[in-house]
């Protein structure tokens, strides 16, 4: 490239010398041809010279020493490039090679990490069912989903798996991280502890809520005996004015408050009845009774004895304060049999014995109550009693006696006029709550005979020694005559 630009430049410069020498000795043009052919000749000779400059080295034998060097490098680079193509040529099939097995490779990398990756899927799925107390996933199912990842380049499965990792650790924050289970046990404690003392709240209010209602209903209570004693006074069924009636029934002293309110406005009507035709009832006297009475009267004071059932008069003619008259003890036999029912021990109904129970107490009540009912004054009571056996259990299926209303006792054989409320816990019955629960069957067993008095039931007793006689309800008839 150098010695192609020295020649154009030389022969450039040739031309201009000689067109310079041509007129310089030229002189005129127009002088003769003789005249300027000494100076045209040196002109020829100066310009031929300037234009023969850049082939002096080959025409002096020069260029071999100065080209031939470069030939040889030329030549050497030339031997080294081939020799590093040809390197580059195996290098190259080398990395082709190379490039097809880490191809495979990547493969079977993509699918192993493609497994990988669902399995790491399938696991956070887990552990969100897990922590959610196995409960299906809001959207769709784990196997719907794992089906919809193995379908995702790994990028996506990825992307995926970081998403639900993300949720699965903001839904574990609130049960274990950050000591949250520990809080979450705490607040359990704390809602168990609070639960307590609401149902400690609820069991007080409804203990005074019964309390209360206890109270009404001991008020309209007093007030349905004031109405009994008052029309009881009047007709002469009492021989004297009691404070507290006995012929308010039991059916009566459980019904709620609204129920008795209800029962004192018609017991009062009932009472406007009775005043227009009470005055010739007010002079009738006791013994005023008729023959069949009189004699009935005496049989019972005789120890009078049925195949259904057995009367013996109670010592004590004052048994409930401020009711004064007669009682009879009446024991009601197995008419078959011949003997008094008993109760099985730890038991409290005669359940597989009840026909024959009402056959023989039906007998009584023809032969007694319905002679004496309208024409002398009277009243049932029912008492049970139990041995020193003890027991605990529950109570028996159709008989749940949970409030169980009674006569209070004074002490020995004596009751005050005043109802109290025995509360039964069902699930742990014991020996002590068999009197009253065997009193409280025998009173439905007698109402379900008998409703025109239905019976009240007096405190019973525990006696102090193993005995089936002791496991017994007696019937106590109260007769002013």
């Amino acid at each position: 490239m150098e010695i192609t630009s020295l020649l154009v430049a030389c022969i450039i410069l040739g031309l201009f010398l000689l067109l310079l020498a041509l007129k310089i000795f030229g002189g005129d043009f127009g002088a003769s041809a003789r005249q300027r052919l000494p100076f045209t000749v040196l002109a020829v000779i100066a310009g031929v010279g300037v234009l023969s400059v850049p082939f002096l080295p080959q025409l002096l034998g020069l260029e071999q020493t100065v080209a031939a060097p470069e030939v040889g490098v030329l030549r050497a680079s030339l031997r080294t490039a081939r020799s590093e193509t040809s390197d580059l040529s195996s290098r190259i099939a080398t990395l082709e090679a190379d490039k097809a097995r880490h191809a495979f490779d990547m493969r079977a990398s993509e699918e192993a990490n493609s497994s990988h990756l669902v399995t790491i899927l399938a696991a956070v799925y887990e552990r969100k069912r897990t922590l959610s107390g196995a409960a299906a996933l809001a959207d769709r199912t784990d196997a719907v989903a794992i089906e919809v990842a193995k379908a995702m380049t790994n990028r996506e499965k990825r992307d995926m798996i970081v998403r639900e990792i993300a949720g699965l650790r903001d839904h574990a924050g609130s049960v274990v991280d950050g000591g949250a289970l520990e809080v979450c046990r705490a607040d359990t404690r704390s809602l168990g502890s609070r639960l307590t003392a609401i149902e400690a709240d609820k069991s007080r209010l409804v203990e005074q809520n019964d309390q209360i209602q206890d109270n009404h209903g001991a008020h309209l209570f007093s007030i349905l005996s004031t109405v009994h004693d008052t029309r009881q006074l009047l007709t002469r069924k009492l021989g004297e004015s009691a404070s507290w009636s006995m012929n308010v029934t039991e059916s009566v002293r459980n019904q709620s408050t609204g129920q008795k309110y209800q029962h004192v406005v018609t017991e009062l009507d009932s009472l406007r009845r009775t005043i227009a035709g009470a005055t010739l009832q007010c002079e009738r006297r006791p013994e005023e009774l008729s023959s069949d009475l009189l004699r009935l009267r005496d049989r019972m004071g005789a120890q009078m004895k049925t195949e259904s059932y057995d009367v013996s008069t109670y010592p004590d003619n004052e048994l409930i304060r401020g009711k004064r008259g007669r009682y009879y003890v009446v024991d009601i036999k197995d008419a078959a049999q011949g003997v008094r029912f008993h109760f099985d021990a730890g038991k409290y109904t005669i359940a597989t014995r009840q026909e024959q129970f009402r056959s023989s107490l039906n007998k009584f009540v023809q032969d007694i109550l319905e002679k004496v009912h309208g024409k002398v004054d009277y009243q049932i009571f029912v008492r049970g009693s139990a041995d020193s056996a003890q027991f605990r259990g529950r109570f028996e299926p159709g008989h749940e006696y949970r409030n169980v209303r009674y006569l209070r006792t004074l002490g020995g054989d004596k009751y005050g006029n005043e109802l109290g409320t025995l509360r039964i816990d069902g699930n742990s019955i014991q020996n002590t709550d068999l009197p009253n629960l065997r009193a409280a069957f025998l009173q439905r067993v007698v109402g379900s005979v008998y409703a025109l008095s239905e019976p009240v039931i007096l405190d019973g007793s525990v006696t102090s020694k193993v005995a089936q006689a002791d496991r017994n309800a007696e019937l106590i008839v109260f007769l002013n005559w």
